[in-house]
């Protein structure tokens, strides 16, 4: 007889034994990305997790993730009993100021990266941490065969609504036809205030 604690427990097996494979978007965000041992890195919309799932078996991070529904976070936190993932929108984000050292949206730019989502994105790192935004390059090509039915935001759209949250250094790397934009939390008052 097959039981929940006996399928959770194969599930957990497999999961280690063989990791979810990641999404184009995220290998782009992966490949840029500065995550470091010990760091608390969110993954907006984490889907699958299998972002999260990967990074957490390269090295020991602290896991957050949120997702779109419920079923999704029940899913993710079978996989991984130490991840704290909730359902929830990037507007609101329920995570302390200052918590993370790294935040990746590599889904869904239209909807997650709105002013008022940048804007909670920019509350929740902590000073001199990085946010890791993956856009395509041509949004109306890309609506067209988005799996999401959503039109993406682009990329100047995007590194604009970041200067005006209050990041610095923002730049954008192409890979295919995605960009990966980084942008990195001030550190001080001064530096946002000259």
């Amino acid at each position: 007889m097959i039981t929940k604690e006996t399928t959770r427990t194969n599930l957990r097996q497999l999961t280690e034994d063989f990791h979810l494979p990641l999404e184009r978007s995220q290998r782009c965000a992966l490949r840029w990305a500065a995550v470091e041992e010990n760091d608390r890195v969110l993954d907006t919309d984490c889907g699958s997790g299998a972002l999260l799932l990967n990074l957490t078996g390269r090295m020991h991070i602290r896991a957050c993730g949120m997702c779109r529904d419920w079923g999704e976070a029940r899913q993710i936190r079978e996989m991984m009993d130490d991840a704290d993932v909730i359902c929830g929108k990037t507007s609101d984000i329920p995570f302390r100021d200052n918590s993370f050292d790294t935040v990746f949206v590599t889904r869904r730019t239209g909807e997650n990266c709105t002013l008022a989502g940048l804007k909670e994105i920019h509350r929740v790192l902590h000073p001199g941490a990085q946010l890791i935004i993956v856009c395509p390059l041509y949004p109306r090509l890309s609506s067209l065969f988005s799996q999401f039915g959503e039109t993406e935001t682009d990329r100047r759209t995007l590194m604009r609504l970041m200067q005006e949250c209050g990041f610095k250094h923002i730049s954008c790397r192409q890979n295919g036809l995605r960009g990966v934009i980084t942008g990195w939390k001030r550190e001080s008052f001064e530096e946002e205030h000259p």
